[in-house]
């Protein structure tokens, strides 16, 4: 642009329009934007101030949200929308760190109030009462600065924390407030008191448990409380699974290990599926092809470290059956996890399944209800505050008439902290060819790798390697070793039986193809298993077990293990072809 002189006429940067600078930032102009923060950087800072009330954090959370409003200013379609979109910004950054705030900060930091000074030990109940109490009294007076939503919360959120205070002994109380609401560290807890830095640390831990147990506690007297309002049944009890006691109608030879697979049997009991067979259960839910193992160690919850979540539905839809999962929780078992308060809509969503599958006259798949294993819910009883459960491993020795309870308040707490539950909700028309190609799907789907699996496990043919690569590290865990080798001996076992019982329905028919493919794939199976056998009698779980990181012992295993990883590639392969026989069958049926 020239002037009348025609000399060139300069606009300086703040000379232009909002549009004009973002128009240029868009282009990648950093001074253009530096700009715009400029300008707008008052506005966006109330906005953050107004909702978490503290000067440092709302900084924080402009400088944030500028940042991510620069990384994301290509797709903001209209320029004189700017300003509104960089404000929804703001406030969507402020909420997420309200809510972390809320989880991990003391009060009186996270609403810029000043810490209570303390002189003595003689702080008690009503001191951190009045302090909640001016907390709630502020936030409930009108005001322009503050979102009256996020008003609400807080004035929630406090009376949730008195009430639970009050089962907290006076110098529980004292410990508390002073580690989480003046964030004092323990040595300073403990001169102030004057004990030790040992006792500060197990008094705030059993004061965190007995918080906790509070919780769920009120939770449940809520939860109880409506449904006896609502005129629910209080009291119901299944009859006992056939697979939870030693006087079920069938037999087998050996204990169950593969649990998720035998309690899917056992849940089928009250539908119009319970003349399926354990291996046919076994088989097409793919539970007697898995191999899930946690890398170096070889450590018991390897087993059970996939997406149930996932897997589980899938394997019982090849059955004939819906199902509705409600979980939560440490994603399987990792080693050491610590049992976990769930939130209270998840647990009341467990509840609401559990108790309603049973009403209908259904068993409940869960977890983790007397041993790290599946098992089943087959009652309930509000005046007891008890389920009735049982897990094949345990439930499987006793009587009829023996039950198992699990109290309310220990769901999903019990030694992983894993909340799950799964029951079935409904049928699906599923033919003999779907069910089975159903089945193939998961078994290679999991074989080759495509099931997502967490940093520290293997699943599938890839587990052998990360077995083998144990055995010559020389870290494999003899209790965790043995226990997966009688699992995968089980497994591997019903896979044989599943194989030939599949094939014995094809006969008669004109797919002989498929016959003939079952046959072949059963073959490297029951090679397979016999080469885990062979592990098993060096490693057997109960009684004298070989050193795995001895260097002969571990040498022979690393052998059996290639032979076994050797043999399910091949049955692998044949399923492989089976796999795509079935598929051309029907697509040409369909036509």
């Amino acid at each position: 642009m020239f002037r009348d002189n025609g000399v060139p006429q300069v606009h300086l940067i703040e000379d232009l329009t909002d549009t004009e600078l973002i128009a240029k930032a868009q282009d990648g102009e950093r001074e253009a934007f530096g700009e715009l923060f400029r300008r707008h950087h008052a506005k966006a800072y109330g906005v953050a101030r107004s909702i978490v009330q503290d000067t440092y954090t709302a900084d924080d959370i402009v400088q944030e949200a500028l940042i991510k409003a620069f990384l994301h200013l290509g797709t903001l379609m209209d320029a004189e929308r700017f300003l509104p979109w960089l404000h929804r910004i703001v406030r969507n950054q402020a909420y997420t760190r309200l809510k972390t705030l809320w989880r991990e900060q003391p009060l009186t930091r996270m609403f810029g109030l000043p810490a209570s000074g303390r002189d003595d030990d003689s702080f008690g109940a009503s001191e951190m009462e009045r302090l909640i109490d001016r907390l709630r009294r502020r936030d409930l007076e009108p005001s322009d600065e503050t979102d009256p939503a996020v008003r609400l919360a807080r004035c929630e959120w406090y009376e949730t924390i008195r009430q639970l205070l009050l089962c907290l002994s006076k110098r529980e109380r004292a410990f508390f407030e002073s580690y989480f609401f003046e964030q004092l560290s323990p040595k300073e807890i403990a001169d102030l008191y004057r004990t030790t830095t040992g006792n500060v640390y197990m008094v705030l831990s059993r004061s965190k448990k007995k918080l906790m147990e509070e919780r769920i506690r009120r939770d449940l007297d809520r939860y109880i409380s409506h449904r006896r309002l609502g005129g629910t049944m209080e009291k119901m009890i299944l009859k006992k699974p056939r697979v939870l006691h030693w006087k079920s109608p069938f037999s087998w030879s050996y204990e169950p290990w593969t649990t998720a697979g035998f309690n899917m049997y056992g849940i089928l009991e009250t539908t119009d599926k319970h003349e399926l067979s354990i291996s046919q259960v076994l088989g097409l839910t793919s539970q007697a092809f898995r191999l899930n193992i946690v890398r170096n160690s070889i450590h018991t919850s390897g087993a059970t470290r996939y997406d149930w979540n996932v897997i589980l539905p899938k394997a019982m839809y090849n059955l004939g059956f819906q199902c509705r999962v409600v979980s939560g929780g440490s994603a399987a078992m990792a080693k050491g996890a610590e049992p976990t308060a769930h939130a209270s809509e998840t647990l009341e969503e467990a509840f609401k399944l559990i108790q309603e599958t049973v009403d209908r006259g259904g068993y409940v798949l869960s977890f983790d209800l007397t041993l790290p294993e599946f098992g089943i819910i087959y009652g309930y009883d509000d005046n007891s505050r008890e389920f009735y459960v049982g897990d094949v491993n345990v439930s499987f020795h006793r009587k009829v008439d023996e039950h198992e309870r699990l109290p309310y308040n220990r769901l999903g707490r019990t030694v992983t902290g894993e909340l799950f539950v799964m029951a079935i909700t409904g049928t699906v028309p599923v033919t003999k060819e779907g069910a089975l190609l159903g089945a193939l799907r998961l078994i290679l789907d999991h074989a080759n790798g495509k099931e997502s699996v967490e940093e520290s496990c293997a699943n599938g043919l890839s587990a052998y390697e990360a077995w083998i690569d144990a055995f010559r590290n020389r870290t494999v865990d003899k209790h965790g070793n043995s226990y997966t080798t009688e699992l995968a001996h089980d497994a591997r076992r019903y896979a044989v039986r599943f194989l030939e019982e599949t094939a014995s329905e094809w006969e008669g028919t004109k797919d002989n193809k498929t016959v003939e493919l079952l046959i072949e794939a059963a073959r490297h199976y029951a090679l397979c298993a016999e080469s885990f056998q062979s592990l098993c009698e060096m490693f057997p779980f109960d009684g004298e077990r070989s050193t795995p990181n001895d260097s002969d012992t571990a040498n022979r295993a690393i052998v059996l293990l290639q032979d076994a990883c050797d043999h399910e590639h091949n049955g692998i392969s044949v399923l492989e072809r089976l796999s795509d026989h079935l598929q051309q069958v029907k697509t040409s049926s369909a036509y």
